[in-house]
């Protein structure tokens, strides 16, 4: 388990991640299944398929370029922001949440974190 030092710290949740990313129109026969009612493909990523979790964390390291590793911690469907003042830390929060904005991606409220001094 890794451990880092920092007085403030935050973590995010994504609303059903893998579910608030489209699937490309010529991707989804990829995903296709039949059932006696007809055929049918995922036009979200589906979570279970074997590429689902490479696909949503490439995602996000695109959306966090740069951030990750000096100011925030990704790990599937967390982020967590760490930082040593209550204004770095807020610029961080600020700088995350525009990212996510901007991408279309939504949190669950309920199920984040904020300014906590640790966390498991």
């Amino acid at each position: 388990m890794q451990t880092f030092r920092s007085k403030y710290v935050r973590a995010l949740y994504w609303y059903s991640g893998f579910w608030q990313v489209n699937t490309k129109e010529e991707h989804k026969e990829r995903t296709a299944f039949t059932v006696t009612s007809g055929h049918y493909g995922f036009s979200r990523l589906p979570f279970g398929l074997s590429n689902s979790s490479s696909n949503f964390q490439s995602l996000i390291d695109v959306i966090l370029r740069n951030l990750v590793g000096a100011e925030c911690w990704v790990c599937i469907d967390d982020v967590i922001i760490f930082s040593n003042t209550a204004e770095e830390h807020a610029l961080r929060l600020e700088i995350v949440l525009y990212r996510f904005h901007e991408a279309s991606l939504q949190l669950y409220p309920c199920k984040c974190v904020f300014a906590q001094p640790q966390m498991q």
